[in-house]
């Protein structure tokens, strides 16, 4: 549902294409990758829209991939990596204002957020929620690409994964 009616398409072929699972992170990773492959075509030919679109796509996709790993390997660690680099790409694109962001914990670690502010957001102070997903879900899909619940209202969101997720 964040990612919007375009990537419906991808979705009923991954259903179609995981039998098992240990076929999701493979099957994840190829539509993350032509994703990716998509948006920095569209990029390079100065269609933001098209990009952008792409890339929150492709994030969810690096984060789909991840969601069978149990472990922080090195393959986690890469579909991590691809997933903040495409969303970083989206929030650079987004129709609003979106902010990487760290908070700090006591021990000197840190939890990786993204602070979505309403389109419009002209400065000054407004409610905000924090969305919290669930151990099977990540922070790049807690604000959807159009039609926000919360954006729409005008209020901010603080995207965050948990300790230990993703």
């Amino acid at each position: 549902a964040p990612c919007g009616p375009g990537a419906a398409g991808d979705f009923i072929a991954l259903r179609q294409r995981i039998q098992k699972y240990a076929d999701a992170a493979p099957a994840f990773e190829a539509h993350a990758r032509r994703r990716e492959a998509m948006a920095i075509a569209a990029e390079a030919d100065g269609s933001n829209i098209t990009a952008r679109e792409n890339y929150f796509i492709a994030a969810v996709h690096w984060g789909g991939a991840q969601w069978p790993i149990d472990e922080n390997n090195d393959k986690n660690k890469f579909y991590n990596q691809r997933k903040r680099e495409c969303y970083g790409k989206y929030a650079r694109l987004a129709d609003h204002r979106v902010e990487e962001a760290w908070i700090p914990l006591p021990d000197g670690k840190r939890l990786p957020a993204w602070l979505h502010l309403p389109p419009n957001y002209s400065g000054g102070r407004i409610p905000a929620v924090v969305s919290v997903p669930g151990m099977d879900s990540f922070k790049e899909m807690g604000v959807a690409m159009y039609g926000d619940r919360f954006l729409a209202r005008g209020i901010a969101v603080l995207a965050i994964d948990g300790p230990g997720q993703y």
